[in-house]
């Protein structure tokens, strides 16, 4: 965790590790907490083996239950009120990040040179895969691109440099903090950033979108993430059953009368 980069091993303690632990399940899944707790015990487990430390102050510590089945995604209703007190900049984050799909990692990790305005496609250089991978860009995600760029652009070249910042007591300390405090100016139902990407699934899927495509733009290496989503398109589902009715008005006409079978 970045906020112990700079701390003697033998300096750290339960507490902090358990208080570090509860304010980024503020902010990320379970399961994501599960993993900076693993790496945690991995490191100090080195320490003891190598006799730097005399106990590791993970002892104790437990993953919690990784209930990734729960999906919060941004209904229209939310979005305008969330609109209505974001300022620009966010406004055009928000936007690409609802019509992308990408990890706030992947956007905010995004250089002009990404953006292709001439294939409308947005290439994503630090995906969780740890490859380059390349995003569609909607008509919504190309106009948010295009204001962005009418405004001034940083010496790094960054499209979202403004709005992020990379210290403080996590990477994007900056916008985490600009984000809670936008929701609950908006009046809202706790969300995070990330739920946007929930979002353009969510919103996909009950749009009627096969869920192998919606696969696909999610960038899921595995079917079983995107069939979180299925149970949010009971309409496209019901669709899938009306066929068999169909089917059936056409078995009796295939199959073969009396007279044939006795032939």
């Amino acid at each position: 965790v970045q906020k112990f980069k700079d701390m003697p091993a033998d300096s750290i303690a339960f507490q902090d590790i358990q208080k570090c632990l509860v304010e980024l399940r503020k902010d990320r899944t379970p399961a994501t907490s599960n993993r900076y707790l693993s790496s945690l015990k991995a490191t100090f487990n080195l320490g003891l083996k190598n006799q730097k430390i005399e106990r590791s102050p993970c002892m104790g510590i437990k993953a919690v239950a990784e209930n990734n089945e729960i999906i919060r995604w941004l209904n229209t209703e939310e979005e305008e009120k969330l609109f209505a007190v974001l300022p620009l900049e966010y406004q055009l984050a928000v936007t690409v990040a609802i019509h992308t799909g990408l990890r706030k990692r992947e956007q905010m990790s995004l250089k002009w040179s990404d953006i292709c305005f001439f294939t409308n496609r947005v290439t994503v250089r630090k995906s969780k895969a740890g490859k380059i991978q390349s995003v569609p860009m909607n008509i919504l995600a190309i106009e948010a691109f295009k204001k962005l760029k009418s405004m001034p652009v940083h010496v790094s070249n960054e499209v979202f440099y403004q709005i992020k910042n990379k210290t403080g007591i996590g990477q994007y300390w900056k916008i985490d903090e600009a984000w809670r405090k936008y929701v609950d100016k908006a009046g809202i139902e706790r969300i995070r950033w990330h739920d946007l990407r929930h979002s353009f699934a969510s919103r996909m899927v009950m749009a009627g979108v096969n869920i192998l495509t919606v696969q696909k733009l999610m960038r899921h290496a595995d079917i079983r993430q995107t069939m979180r989503y299925a149970h949010l398109a009971p309409e496209y589902l019901q669709e899938g059953v009306k066929a068999l009715v169909n089917w059936s008005e056409l078995a009796p006409k295939l199959a073969p009368s009396s007279e044939d079978a006795s032939r």
